[in-house]
């Protein structure tokens, strides 16, 4: 990865994005007045114009904040993995805009960023247990899994019933989502 990461042309990308239209407006360096000579070189130089940069940044940022608001509302106490993984999605994807503003020195966003991590990481634990019962299940109601093995199945169905407890704990404590203000306020700044 970090090979391939290091073989990326940024200012390649960033002309590219420039004449496609599709970023903010990146200012090649060699541009000159035509009465001046222009400096040659092999890679022209990108200026990024900082304030476009950050006028999209927040952009997109007031666009995910409202996409995460609106699914953390409708929220509700759920075993649906579908809908916790969206959840999930969208908390990420405001805290990795978050992370981006604050490294280009826009404000210090670490208790909402903390916030959001915290609950990321509850949603992935609770999948994990989902994703262990779900196995224990499909294993244990295997016909021949289970008559070759029915003392362990039994202990099997006691472990997937002591993770479904620990499923409700983790979904009573992630419900109702309650998007503190400081994540907006954070937001906003």
């Amino acid at each position: 990865v970090n090979r391939f990461l290091q073989s990326i042309n940024v200012d390649e990308i960033g002309l590219r994005l420039a004449a496609s239209g599709s970023a903010p407006r990146l200012v090649n360096a060699t541009d000159e007045p035509q009465n001046e000579k222009p400096v040659e070189s092999v890679t022209p130089a990108v200026h990024i114009d900082e304030q476009r940069v950050a006028g999209y940044a927040a952009e997109r940022l007031e666009q995910r904040l409202a996409e995460f608001q609106v699914m953390a509302v409708q929220s509700l106490p759920t075993n649906d993995p579908t809908e916790l993984h969206q959840l999930r999605i969208a908390a990420k994807r405001v805290r990795y805009l978050l992370e981006i503003v604050m490294e280009m020195g826009f404000g210090d966003a670490s208790r909402a960023l903390a916030w959001l991590r915290t609950l990321q990481d509850r949603i992935g634990d609770w999948h994990d247990l989902e994703a262990l019962e779900q196995e224990i299940i499909d294993i244990v109601s295997s016909p021949e899994f289970m008559k070759q093995h029915l003392a362990e199945s039994s202990q099997m169905l006691q472990a997937a019933a002591h993770i479904q407890r620990k499923k409700e704990a983790l979904v009573s404590r992630l419900f109702p989502v309650r998007v503190p203000r400081y994540v907006e306020l954070t937001s906003r700044r």
